[in-house]
């Protein structure tokens, strides 16, 4: 089995939006691929951190439909397609 080498993780030119990208793991996650050169798309509903090459960049709750379509056709404008998508917002609610 031939060892991978960093070459094989580079995502120059791919597109990634990432889903609560403030703080956290969807951070890291969004600095690792501009890292390793994708172009890179964040929203949180804490305003996401200004980063090189994170654009757009939007302060969204993903709950709101009509919010997701802004930024969804944001992308598109920019780079017009998704390689990569990373879920990563979510919640919890307390319910008795």
């Amino acid at each position: 089995m031939a060892a991978l080498s960093p070459d094989a993780f580079l995502l120059t030119g791919r597109v990634a939006v990432v889903t609560g990208a403030a703080r956290g793991i969807g951070r890291a996650i969004a600095e690792a691929f501009a890292v390793f050169g994708a172009h890179v798309a964040v929203c949180d509903r804490d305003k996401p951190p200004a980063c090189d090459g994170w654009s757009p960049s939007m302060t969204l709750d993903v709950r709101d439909q009509s919010g997701v379509a802004v930024f969804t056709e944001a992308v598109r404008e920019r780079w017009g397609r998704v390689d990569i998508l990373v879920n990563n917002a979510g919640g919890w609610r307390r319910t008795p």
